[in-house]
Protein backbone atom coordinates (compact mmCIF):
# COMPACT_ATOMS: atom_id res chain seq x y z
CA UNK A 1 0.00 0.00 0.00
CA UNK A 2 1.11 3.17 -0.87
CA UNK A 3 0.09 6.42 1.04
CA UNK A 4 -0.81 9.59 -1.33
CA UNK A 5 -2.36 12.11 1.23
CA UNK A 6 -0.65 14.97 1.53
CA UNK A 7 -0.79 14.87 5.50
CA UNK A 8 -0.43 11.20 5.70
CA UNK A 9 -1.97 8.99 7.91
CA UNK A 10 -2.78 11.28 10.48
CA UNK A 11 -4.53 11.22 13.82
CA UNK A 12 -8.31 11.20 12.29
CA UNK A 13 -7.32 8.36 9.78
CA UNK A 14 -5.17 6.07 12.29
CA UNK A 15 -8.43 6.21 14.39
CA UNK A 16 -10.12 4.98 12.04
CA UNK A 17 -8.10 2.34 11.08
CA UNK A 18 -7.81 1.13 14.71
CA UNK A 19 -11.42 1.37 15.11
CA UNK A 20 -11.67 -1.05 11.72
CA UNK A 21 -9.52 -3.60 13.35
CA UNK A 22 -10.65 -3.87 16.18
CA UNK A 23 -14.18 -5.53 14.51
CA UNK A 24 -12.10 -8.36 13.30
CA UNK A 25 -10.87 -11.63 15.02
CA UNK A 26 -7.20 -11.48 13.53
CA UNK A 27 -3.79 -9.55 14.21
CA UNK A 28 -3.01 -6.29 11.60
CA UNK A 29 0.65 -5.22 11.78
CA UNK A 30 1.68 -2.43 9.63
CA UNK A 31 5.00 -2.88 8.24
CA UNK A 32 7.13 -0.28 6.90
CA UNK A 33 10.68 -0.99 6.11
CA UNK A 34 12.03 -3.35 9.12
CA UNK A 35 10.05 -1.94 11.46
CA UNK A 36 6.24 -3.81 12.84
CA UNK A 37 3.73 -1.71 14.15
CA UNK A 38 0.86 -3.10 15.60
CA UNK A 39 -2.77 -1.26 14.16
CA UNK A 40 -4.31 -1.97 16.97
CA UNK A 41 -3.11 0.78 19.32
CA UNK A 42 -3.50 4.71 17.66
CA UNK A 43 -0.39 5.32 19.34
CA UNK A 44 1.17 2.73 17.45
CA UNK A 45 0.15 3.46 14.15
CA UNK A 46 1.23 6.95 14.76
CA UNK A 47 4.97 6.12 15.60
CA UNK A 48 4.85 4.44 12.58
CA UNK A 49 5.20 8.47 10.84
CA UNK A 50 2.96 7.27 7.17
CA UNK A 51 3.70 10.10 5.11
CA UNK A 52 2.72 11.08 1.43
CA UNK A 53 4.15 8.70 -0.89
CA UNK A 54 5.82 6.47 1.33
CA UNK A 55 4.87 2.55 0.91
CA UNK A 56 4.17 0.10 3.75
CA UNK A 57 2.95 -3.43 3.88
CA UNK A 58 -0.16 -4.64 5.74
CA UNK A 59 -0.21 -7.80 7.24
CA UNK A 60 -2.90 -10.04 8.88
CA UNK A 61 -3.18 -13.01 10.67
CA UNK A 62 -6.53 -15.29 11.90
CA UNK A 63 -9.86 -16.21 11.43
CA UNK A 64 -11.18 -12.75 9.85
CA UNK A 65 -7.57 -11.78 7.81
CA UNK A 66 -8.88 -11.65 4.33
CA UNK A 67 -12.20 -9.74 5.70
CA UNK A 68 -10.06 -7.16 7.54
CA UNK A 69 -7.84 -6.58 4.34
CA UNK A 70 -11.11 -5.66 2.20
CA UNK A 71 -12.37 -3.75 4.76
CA UNK A 72 -9.23 -1.98 5.41
CA UNK A 73 -9.13 -1.81 1.56
CA UNK A 74 -12.32 0.00 1.38
CA UNK A 75 -11.57 2.32 4.22
CA UNK A 76 -8.35 3.95 2.43
CA UNK A 77 -10.44 4.40 -0.73
CA UNK A 78 -13.01 6.30 1.58
CA UNK A 79 -10.10 8.70 2.94
CA UNK A 80 -9.91 9.82 -0.30
CA UNK A 81 -10.38 13.89 -1.08
CA UNK A 82 -12.05 16.09 -4.14
CA UNK A 83 -8.25 16.06 -5.10
CA UNK A 84 -7.84 12.00 -5.36
CA UNK A 85 -7.19 9.05 -3.10
CA UNK A 86 -5.60 8.74 0.70
CA UNK A 87 -4.28 5.59 -0.56
CA UNK A 88 -4.00 2.72 -2.90
CA UNK A 89 -3.55 -0.90 -1.55
CA UNK A 90 -1.94 -3.30 -3.53
CA UNK A 91 -2.57 -6.90 -2.95
CA UNK A 92 0.62 -8.61 -3.71
CA UNK A 93 1.37 -12.71 -3.99
CA UNK A 94 3.79 -12.23 -0.94
CA UNK A 95 0.92 -10.31 0.99
CA UNK A 96 -2.11 -12.35 0.01
CA UNK A 97 0.50 -15.42 1.80
CA UNK A 98 -0.13 -13.49 5.29
CA UNK A 99 -3.68 -14.11 4.88
CA UNK A 100 -3.91 -17.66 3.88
Amino acid sequence: MKVYNPGGLDLRRATQLVRCVGHFNCEVTLIKGDERFFACSVFAVLIAQLRCGEAVEIEAVGADAEEALTRIEQLFESFGDSKGSCCRLSRTPAAMAAFS
